[in-house]
Parts: C-alpha cells; structure tokens; sequence
C-alpha cells in the first residue's frame, strides 16, 4: 500500500507542476501551444489547452520517477 501511495502521489505532484507551468507559459506565448504542437482538445480557451498539455506531458514522468522512488524507500535494510 506504501508503494502505491508513494507513486500515486509522485504522480500528482508532477502533473501539478506541468498544470501550472504550462498555464504560465500559455500566457506567456500563446502560439507555442496554438501553432506548434499539435491540437489535443477542441478549443479555443488557452486556459484548457494548458491544463490538457500540463497532464499530457507530465503523468508518465510521474510514474517513472514514483516507481523509481518507490524502490529507492521500500528496499533500504
């Protein structure tokens, strides 16, 4: 139960960071999100487009490392 623990909230904290990175630098250059990556929602609210790309580019890192710190914490003697 700790190892899911620690991964899920790994997880989370990680995607936090790419939400909230991403909203300011939608608004920082709105076109790198508009022009050059692809289209991933149907909208035109760079609020959205922002939170969508946050999850998208962050939740498998977050799994990696979650595993990585899982093994890391759960194997010291």
């Amino acid at each position: 139960m700790q190892s899911i623990s620690i991964t899920a909230s790994t997880t989370l904290w990680f995607i936090l960071y790419g939400i909230i990175n991403n909203q300011i630098t939608i608004r920082i250059c709105k076109e790198y999100f508009t022009i050059f990556h692809r289209q991933v929602i149907n909208t035109d609210n760079i609020t959205l487009i922002a939170l969508a790309w946050g999850v998208l580019a962050t939740w498998w890192l977050g799994i990696l490392m979650g595993v990585i710190i899982t093994f890391f914490v759960t194997t010291q003697p």
